[in-house]
Parts: C-alpha cells; structure tokens; sequence
C-alpha cells in the first residue's frame, strides 16, 4: 500500500515561539499510528493542524497526492479527518443520535429530520459494534459508550482518518479494551488512526507504527517490529531527565496519627455501607472496576452528590449530604480526572489558580491584583509550574493543567485533598512531579484519598489500598501487601464483603 495522507515539513508558531516544526507524517488506509511523547512537546498542535483546527504556518499537507490547505475544523471533516477529542465534548441535553449528527443534521424541507438522524446514527454506531440505543439520552451512559459517541460522531462524517487523544485516559481497563477493539474494526474497513496516548499498554496492543514527539519535532518514527516498553519510555523522557527524580517511596505513616476523614456507613449510588478513614499524613487509595462505586465514594465525600445515609466527618466535624460549598469550606479539595470539570479554559494561569482563594487577596471584598500575583506566582513555583501566569490555560499541556489545579488547592489550605485519576493524560516527567507534590502534601499532615484506574499509580502512591467491588468493600491492602495481582485479585473476586453479608441477613 502507499500512504494517502502525507504531512511534510509541518510548521506551526504562536507568536515567537515554534509549538511543532518541520513534521513529517505518513499514513496508509487501515493504519493505526501512536504518537507519543511528553506534555508539552507538540504532539496536540500537531494534531490539531491535521485537524483544521489551527492553520499551517509553513510545510504542506497532501490527500492523494493532492495538497489542501485547511482554514476550519469543517475543511478537514469535509476532507474526511476528524479529531476525537480526550474531553468529553457532548451536549447532554440531546440524545445518542443527536450528538452524532450535531452541526451535520440531515434536513428535510429546511427542518432536522430526526428519523434521518437516527438512520445516520444507528450506521455509525453499527460500524463501530456500539449496542448504543440511538435515542437513549446522553446522560445515561457510561464513559466508555459516550467515547464511543464522539467516535461515531466521526463516522457521519465519513472519516478517512480518526484523530484519537488519550481515548482511554480516565478509562478502567477493561473499558478500554472496548475502544481498542474498536479501533481493530474500523482499521480492517480502511479507517486510518492516529492514537496519541500515555498508555504504552494500548500502543504496543493497537499500532501498526508509532511517531514519536519531543522539543517541537518528530524525532522518530516506528515500524510495528520496533515498537517495544524501553524505546516508548525513551520517547516520552525528556533529554535532562535522571533516575533520582522520581522520588522513593514514603516512609510509614506514624502510628497514632489521628483521623483527618471519617467515613462511615456510606451509601450512595451503587455503595451499601462503605466505611473508610484516612489520617493525617496519610495516602489511601481506593480500586475497583466500573460500577463498583470509586466514583460515588469520591463525588460523596466531596459532596457533589448526596448521600442515602452514613457520615462523611472532617476533622471531627459532621459535612452536610450533596453540600458541594460546606464541603470545600470544611476543608475537602477535589480534583476530578476530567480536567475539563475542574478548569476554566478560557481565563488564564492566574485567575484558575486563584479563583478558589481570592477572599485571601481582597480589600473589602475586591481582590488586590498585586497581592494575587505575588501569591500565585510562589504557589505556580511550588508545584513548579513553568508557564507565563497571563497565559490561557487551554494552551498549556495537560500536566501543566494539573498543576495548576493542584496549586489552587494548595491556596485554601485544605485538609483532605480526593484526586479522581491525578495524571491522567500526562507524560512520566509531569506524573513524577505530580506524585512528588501529593507526597508533599501528605507530608505536611493532609489526608489524601486516590482513586485511579492507573493501577501502578495507585501501587506507587498508597500507604493503603480499598478495594471496592460493585459497591461494598471487597479487601484492604496494606504495606507490603500491596501488589498489582493481589489488587487485580481484589477487585474481581466477586466475594461479597462483611458489609454486603450483614445488609442481606438484616433484610
């Protein structure tokens, strides 16, 4: 075969600085290509210019043999490339087949003619073998179905290539298996794939070759038989990066520290009885498969959803149920995996870090601009966040997103710290550095609850392990008992917890 899209000398500069230059890319019909590479290394904006989403400064861009110029996201969908972005983009007040034809309704007579759009819908998703009711509200749906939705949303475009980033980012595992197998179904029809993602797992599984990004420049390009763990690892780490960064694990907590959160009896969504505490200077993380109830414990005990019963207690101090405010003036910093959730995107570095805090800033009730400035700056070198404080968030690399949530949070002084997925969609470097300052935090006596589908990371970071299994306690690990087939084990075992057993013989 010979490649049908082909990228040569791709360039794009905002302002004076070179974001990705002089790019070389190829791709054949049905081929799956990684791109990997740290945060920050121009693998989005390289994307988004195949995508039409930012023009070409210099280099060219060719379809069959045919050079285009994109100046809109619709002159690369009517090109047949569509970018499937790693924030969920869908309108939730539409259904299934709404989101998939949004902004390309077929019309009859002028008017959006639904039974079209459910015919387009129900072919897109038959390709992709999604058993997704086309008419099922958007809302219900699981993370894994509404990723598929956006990837079907693609395919009413008649996509010729499909721009992946970080699919399954804030995915359990076997959700991802979905998408991975997806991908193989659509590769086999002729569907060319560029999978940019941070899970080596997936790239060995699924590519055919990979391209790897770093300093603003391809910097390699893989055949399948040269795809292995150490090269991938070589790609995303940058040139001065050394062992010792990573920092060791932490020492035992003390013991006899006293309890920071106090969970106790919990139920909410699929949780029956869930109790759970978490001391001073302690690190707890929690695994389970979806549909175990990781999230409800997390959205519970931050209260943005309420609670059916049970006690959530900060510092000896009762938290009211679904009291998202009383939570965060309690004490309770909340970091969601979906960082789309927690960010403004449009307002800058500054006004994200201290938006939390700004009481802290203000005379009267008006924040002082200088005393603002000075103190997101300390904050923004604390969690060494290397980023112009007036630049849009939306332009800095996910890890640095995340940096910059974890800064706002470190301004209100909070005392128990729920992280949903810390680096999700971040390269090693920005994980390490992100690990370092959750170790920090646990250091100076915050209690730190962790849910993430990121098993290493969980292995890494925890002092203790509860594993959640559909929706009660299924084990607790602890200390060197912590390993990834005793979670694994854990989390699928199906063996019901002491808590399940009581609820039953009381019914």
């Amino acid at each position: 075969m010979t490649a049908w899209l082909r990228a040569e000398g791709l360039t794009k500069r905002f302002n004076l600085v070179t974001a990705i230059g002089d790019a070389d890319l190829a791709l054949e019909p049905g081929e799956v290509r990684g791109v990997v590479g740290p945060n920050g290394a121009g693998k989005s904006t390289l994307m988004q210019m195949l995508a039409g989403i930012h023009t070409v400064d210099d280099g060219e861009l060719l379809i069959d043999d045919v050079a285009v110029r994109f100046r809109a996201p619709e002159d690369a969908l009517d090109a047949g490339i569509a970018l499937v972005p790693q924030e969920m983009q869908l309108a939730p007040h539409l259904s299934v087949a709404g989101n998939i034809v949004l902004g390309r309704e077929p019309r009859r007579r002028g008017m959006v003619s639904e039974s079209r759009s459910r015919q387009s819908a129900e072919r897109a998703l038959g390709r992709l073998g999604a058993g997704i009711d086309p008419s099922a509200p958007i809302h219900t749906l699981s993370a894994v179905e509404r990723r598929l939705v956006m990837v079907a949303r693609a395919l009413v475009s008649d996509a010729r290539l499909v721009i992946l980033d970080e699919p399954t980012a804030a995915l359990a595992p076997h959700e991802a298996t979905a998408i991975l197998s997806m991908v193989r179904t659509l590769a086999e029809t002729g569907v060319s794939f560029l999978y940019v993602s941070h899970r080596f797992d997936d790239i060995e599984a699924i590519a055919d070759s990979v391209t790897g990004v770093r300093d603003a420049r391809v910097i390699a390009d893989l055949a399948r038989t040269e795809i292995t763990r150490p090269r991938l690892v070589e790609l995303v780490t940058p040139v001065d990066h050394v062992s010792h960064r990573v920092a060791p694990a932490r020492e035992a907590v003390a013991a006899g520290s006293r309890d920071i959160l106090v969970v106790t009896d919990l139920v909410a969504g699929p949780l029956q009885g869930v109790s759970v505490n978490v001391c001073a200077g302690e690190i707890v993380g929690v695994a389970g498969l979806a549909g175990s109830g990781v999230d409800e414990l997390m959205w519970a005990v931050a209260g943005i959803d309420a609670r059916r019963s049970g006690t959530v207690v900060v510092e000896d101090a009762p938290l009211r149920s679904g009291d998202r405010l009383h939570a965060v003036k309690a004490g309770i910093a909340y970091v969601p995996g979906d960082r789309s959730l927690a960010t403004l995107p449009s307002h800058d570095v500054r006004s994200n870090i201290s938006v939390a805090s700004l009481l802290d800033v203000s005379v009267a009730g008006v924040p002082v601009a200088r005393r603002e400035q000075s103190r997101v700056a300390k904050l923004a070198e604390r969690v060494h966040l290397a980023a112009p404080l007036g630049m849009a968030l939306s332009s800095l690399s996910g890890g640095n997103q995340q940096k910059a949530i974890f800064a706002r949070w470190m301004a209100t002084d909070a005392r128990v710290l729920l992280l949903h997925d810390p680096t999700a969609g971040v390269d090693v470097g920005a994980r390490a550095e992100i690990h370092q300052r959750v170790r920090e935090l646990a250091a100076e006596g915050n209690a730190v609850l962790v849910v993430s589908t990121d098993l290493p990371e969980l292995i890494e970071l925890a002092d203790r392990i509860l594993v959640l299994d559909r929706g009660s306690v299924a084990d607790e690990l602890v200390g060197s008992a912590i390993t990834e087939p005793a979670v694994l084990a854990a989390m699928t075992s199906g063996v019901p917890s002491i808590s399940q057993t009581a609820l039953k013989e009381s019914a």
